[in-house]
């Protein structure tokens, strides 16, 4: 048998091997991250591209709004893939799903525009995004439950570490924006420069296809000596209750993502008419402390109950995204000190998130749970994000609305969350 973990000695070797595929497993996730992520941070280009209009406030909103459609698909894809993770593996739902996400972020760079074909290019444009969050739905739940299950007693770590390193699959999505408006003048960024960044993450997606070809199934998955034939059923019959919890505590993660990685690069240059150069770099520099965070704040968790740095998270956003937007309209603090509030609570709830998630379930149905759980609430929370926040803008005239969408999410977050002690305890359980 070919595999990363299969037949690897136990003790300290044993653990390296083990982590060797988390590494491999994250690096892919990374990568996918980019390819979806990457639509929003040239959500101007593409709104001219696909989306034309004499008035660019609604053309921009069609732009979000098929963005918000990505997300919205993800839970048909999550339970679909989930259902054949949860009977027949991990390993080949999140191999292909990398692959197709790949050759769709391929197509979606060299589409001719709507100029070039009209109508039609934008209906293709709009189905290669659907592709991609079909596939994106399957992806991270099955992966989650994959590092989970390799290595249980540190799922915090190899949570956090799994998330820092999707995290810095959109630091490389915003670092390729900053390079292109550098190295381009802004019409050619315009004409074809988000084509790049298409093109080149299609490309780094296929050779994380082959980087994962490695992988074998996880232990937890193998020792089972039943899979459940039907397991979208077993976790509605069994397992409703902290399906819906876990619903609910992703709606902070949905919202600080949704404006931290979608929303926030138009945010600022459209809206508060920040300076490309000044707001790239500093949401480069907050988008790395937050990934980096993930980390340390996953390794931490391993050692108390996580969830009380879940909730710590959320009362710093809902204590202080009002001042922070406020602050970042009247000017009257930095912009990178700013963000790195955001970044902090991100810190303190994604950082937990992933573990969390994968201990409210058992590994018969985990890759469904996850999945179904994570990808609705992230199609409500984290895909409209940029659409609610633009529209309350335009309905309140302010540019300090979007507040509101965060901490009421924050406040959703933190009343689910009191209700995890009741329902964790699953992953060691089954490591047992």
């Amino acid at each position: 048998m070919n595999s990363a973990i299969a037949d690897t000695p136990t003790g300290s070797a044993g653990l390296r091997a083990r982590w060797y595929v988390v590494i491999l497993t994250s690096i892919g996730g990374a990568i996918e991250f980019y390819d979806f992520i990457v639509y929003a941070i040239f959500a101007q280009y593409i709104s001219a591209a696909f989306f034309p209009s004499t008035d660019p406030f609604i053309s921009y909103v069609q732009t979000f709004t098929v963005f918000a459609v990505g997300y919205a698909i993800r839970p048909l894809g999550g339970a679909v893939l989930s259902h054949f993770g949860d009977r027949y593996g991990r390993r080949p739902i999140f191999l292909w799903s990398l692959l197709t996400i790949s050759l769709a972020s391929i197509a979606m760079g060299l589409m001719p525009t709507y100029a070039t074909l009209g109508v039609a290019a934008t209906v293709v444009f709009v189905l290669l995004r659907l592709v991609q969050g079909l596939c994106f739905g399957g992806e991270f739940g099955g992966a989650l439950a994959y590092v989970v299950e390799t290595v249980p007693r540190r799922a915090g770590a190899v949570c956090g570490f799994m998330l820092c390193l999707l995290t810095g699959g959109v630091m490389v999505a915003t670092g390729i924006s900053a390079l292109i408006h550098w190295a381009l003048d802004p019409a050619d960024a315009a004409a074809y420069g988000w084509r790049i960044a298409f093109i080149l993450g299609g490309l780094l997606g296929i050779v994380g296809y082959v980087v994962r070809g490695v992988l074998e199934e996880s232990p937890a998955f193998m020792r089972m000596k039943a899979h459940p034939r039907q397991p979208l059923n077993e976790l509605c019959r069994d397992h409703l209750a902290p399906s819906l919890v876990a619903f609910g505590v992703c709606a902070a993660t949905g919202a600080l993502n949704g404006l931290m990685f979608g929303y926030m690069p138009s945010y600022l240059t459209k809206v508060l008419n920040y300076a490309s150069a000044e707001a790239a770099p500093a949401i480069s520099l907050a988008t790395g402390v937050a990934a980096l965070s993930y980390a340390l704040v996953g390794a931490v968790s391993d050692g108390m109950k996580r969830y009380w740095l879940h909730r710590i998270g959320c009362v710093v956003m809902i204590l202080l995204a009002w001042p922070v937007f406020q602050a970042l309209t009247d000017r009257s603090i930095s912009l990178t000190a700013a963000l790195l509030v955001f970044a902090i609570g991100s810190a303190l709830v994604n950082g937990t998130i992933g573990a969390v998630l994968a201990d409210l379930f058992p590994t018969r149905v985990r890759a469904s749970g996850i999945s179904i759980s994570y990808n609705v609430a992230m199609a409500i929370f984290q895909g409209t994000t940029p659409l609610v926040a633009t529209l309350l803008i335009g309905r309140t005239g302010t540019p300090i609305a979007p507040a509101v969408w965060l901490i009421a999410l924050c406040v959703v977050s933190f009343f689910a969350g009191l209700y995890l002690r009741r329902y964790s305890g699953h992953i060691l359980r089954d490591a047992a």
